[in-house]
């Protein structure tokens, strides 16, 4: 596992989402062996995507804040712009998974432990 990444809503507060990079294609098929599984006492749903939905997600995420933020200065059309924007090529070695339905109060730590069997 590289890098864990929580999301919130726009107003901050966690949003029960997070996606996880993994260094090869076979920790991300691991990775995807836990769904269903749970964390704490939350049922976890696990999606395998690629780099380039990620980006994609990240931009309409920020695009989200930016709206809720700044309602009257963000133009109607920067949520289209951002989900027709053009991303790099997708890395081959690795992956990423997203992992929705996670407690609220979950951390970093708790899914890295999660995906270690320590949980």
């Amino acid at each position: 596992m590289l890098d864990v990444q929580l999301t919130t809503t726009p107003d901050g507060r966690p949003s029960g989402e997070a996606y996880v990079e993994f260094g090869s294609a076979d920790e991300v098929l691991k990775a995807m062996s836990k769904h269903g599984q749970t964390i704490g006492n939350r049922y976890v749903e696990i999606f395998s995507i690629n780099e380039i939905e990620l980006q994609n997600i990240v931009r309409r995420k920020q695009a989200a804040i930016m709206v809720y933020l700044y309602p009257h200065t963000v133009p109607p059309h920067t949520y289209l712009v951002y989900n027709l924007a053009v991303v790099q090529t997708p890395k081959l070695d690795g992956g990423f998974i997203r992992i929705r339905g996670l407690p609220y109060s979950c951390k970093s730590e708790d899914i890295e432990k999660f995906f270690k069997g320590k949980h």
